[in-house]
């Protein structure tokens, strides 16, 4: 990260992705800056569906990079506040987008593997988005905005996991369930290639200085059906296999079946390796239990 030194790099929503990313850059050394809508710790308030607020924060900061991570994925609760779907997903990403093009800061946008139905799996990056719901409708309109407004940027499809400190997301709900000796369902009929968070972050990071543009599918070679990975979970983590059961889908909101991503692009572009599940999981063993 040595040629990042001297370079502002701004993460835009700090989440649990943006949260990993904006870590591992201060870690190494790398000028940066995370903001969120709420007044939390180690970030600033920025309100991304104001054009003028990202425009004046924009200015004042002169960021070479803006990785934006902006978004809500509640697919349930979004499905019936489609407003708030589209004003959070999508608005925020035509501003941030408009602005970036403006003064000419190269863009990073987060999108998802789930823009795709889920009829086939191993998507490449020209095949054709078909959203399910309101959520991935949003993010596929989210993906239109950067593409018309942003020159100088990239669209990120992916999906990963890894330990959530806030004891959110599905790894601490499958760590937490099964430490406490409760029955989960796996779903083998849910096909995903998702990527370790950290191992996910470098990539991001890389890409800040290669500059690709376009559309880039950010996964692993890993390709499993959620039962699966719950399994591997398992296994790694020494839980009873016993507790966990086989069985199919069921969502009050329809979802893609098979997200997997073709990631051969990735692969050829980028110099930063893509972690097996099985190690990946044995470190985030060692590191946070």
């Amino acid at each position: 990260m040595n040629n990042l030194l001297n370079k502002q790099i701004i993460i835009l929503g700090i989440g649990f992705l943006g949260g990993y990313v904006l870590n591992t850059l201060k870690i190494n050394g790398v000028s940066s800056e995370g903001t969120n809508y709420q007044n939390i710790s180690n970030s600033i308030k920025l309100n991304a569906v104001n054009i003028e607020e990202v425009e004046k924060y924009l200015i004042s900061v002169k960021p070479e990079t803006v990785i934006n991570c902006v978004g809500i994925g509640d697919i349930d609760f979004l499905e019936k506040n489609p407003t708030i779907a589209y004003k959070i997903n999508s608005d925020s990403a035509k501003n941030i987008a408009k602005i970036c093009n403006k003064l000419g800061i190269y863009m990073i946008h987060i999108s998802t593997d789930s823009v795709f139905d889920g009829q086939t799996g191993m998507y490449k990056e020209n095949n054709k988005v078909n959203p399910l719901n309101i959520y991935t409708k949003s993010k596929a309109l989210a993906e239109n905005y950067v593409q018309d407004n942003a020159k100088n940027s990239v669209i990120v499809r992916t999906n990963f996991y890894g330990f959530d400190k806030k004891n959110k997301w599905f790894f601490n709900w499958i760590i937490n369930s099964l430490s406490l000796g409760k029955k989960i369902t796996g779903f083998t009929d849910l096909i995903f290639n998702p990527l370790e968070i950290s191992n996910l972050s470098n990539l991001l990071i890389e890409l800040t200085t290669i500059k690709h543009e376009g559309i880039l599918h950010l996964s692993s070679n890993d390709f499993l059906s959620k039962y699966d990975f719950i399994m591997k979970v398992a296994s790694v983590f020494n839980f009873d296999k016993n507790l966990i059961i086989k069985g199919n889908s069921s969502f009050p909101v329809k979802r893609p079946k098979n997200t997997t991503l073709d990631n051969s692009i990735s692969k050829r572009i980028l110099k930063t390796p893509i972690t097996p599940l099985d190690l990946c999981l044995k470190n985030i063993k060692l590191n946070f239990f």
